[in-house]
This record gives C-alpha cells, sequence and structure tokens, in this order.
C-alpha cells in the first residue's frame, strides 16, 4: 500500500528539478491543535513537472479530511491545498513509512446503505484503528449521500490506499 504511493509520487513527475519535489497539503482548521503541521497529500499520478504548482485538485473537489494529530475533521476544498518543496529523500522516506487512506464509516442510521468517506495521512507506525477513535468534528461534520451524522463512536466498513481522489 505505502509502496504504491510512493510509485505514484515518482511516476506522476512532480519534480521541479532534480534536487525538489512538488508537494501538496492541507493544514489542520483546528486552533487547539497540539502539533499544528501539515497534513501531506498524496502526489497524484497524472501531474506534470512544473516550476510552479500544478492545477491541482480539481475546481470543486471537496474532501473530509482528518488531523492526524489531534483527530479533527473538517470539508476542505481545492483552495485549501498548498504546494511546497521536499527533498527527493524526504519525500522517499516519507511515503515508504506512511500512507493516505480513504475510510469508509457507517453513518447513523442502521439502515442506510450510504456511508461517510475521510481522508487520513497515516504516519508510520500508526493504527487506523487508534485514529479513527481519535475523530473529532472541528467544522461542517461529515454526512453520508443520505445527510446522515456519523456514527459514534465510528464503526469501519473499510479501508484503501487514496491515491487518486
Amino acid at each position: 500500500m505505502n509502496s504504491e504511493i510512493h510509485r505514484a509520487n515518482q511516476l506522476s513527475g512532480c519534480t521541479i528539478s532534480a534536487m525538489n519535489l512538488q508537494t501538496p497539503i492541507v493544514r489542520c482548521a483546528n486552533p487547539q491543535c497540539p502539533l499544528p503541521g501539515p497534513i501531506f497529500l498524496p502526489c497524484p499520478p497524472h501531474l506534470k513537472a512544473s516550476a510552479s504548482p500544478p492545477d491541482w485538485p480539481q475546481d470543486g473537489w471537496q474532501a473530509f479530511v482528518v488531523c492526524h494529530q489531534c483527530g479533527s475533521t473538517s470539508l476542505r476544498g481545492k483552495n485549501d491545498v498548498e504546494w511546497g518543496l521536499s527533498q527527493p529523500s524526504l519525500d522517499t522516506l516519507m511515503w515508504e513509512n506512511n500512507s493516505f487512506q480513504r475510510v469508509y464509516l457507517r453513518c447513523d442510521h442502521a439502515d442506510c446503505d450510504s456511508n461517510i468517506q475521510l481522508l487520513i495521512f497515516l504516519p508510520g507506525g500508526s493504527r487506523i484503528g487508534d485514529l479513527i477513535k481519535k475523530v473529532h468534528i472541528s467544522k461542517d461534520e461529515p454526512l453520508c449521500s443520505n445527510n446522515h451524522a456519523l456514527l459514534r463512536p465510528p464503526v469501519v466498513i473499510k479501508t484503501e490506499a487514496a491515491i487518486n481522489f
């Protein structure tokens, strides 16, 4: 799984020089986050090398992103994505030891067949279950497609590597 993300980053052409890589991030929206560092997003495989940040994600893109530090969840859009430079060796290390997951959670209506999707950066050595236990809503509560809230405590339906989104 981690190697899939790393391989997608290598094949993406996101490098702007032999020394630096474009790295997409969002920042935690919780002002009380104890370690408000970047939340790394996987570099999409279709982007090309450029001296300026890529035009990604698409206009209208939105996703509920979970902060791996504090568990705060917020709806993020294209305007929330920042691009920074990282050394290739750091990028390689990051994606070999970490992953970005799409997590499907049950809504609070037992008879509903819809689910709630969250995107989570999972640092190496972390367990997804531990991070899900920390999930709380900081703004824009995630809803299923039938407008039902998240079941508490959260129940994971499935997880998958979030390479494309």
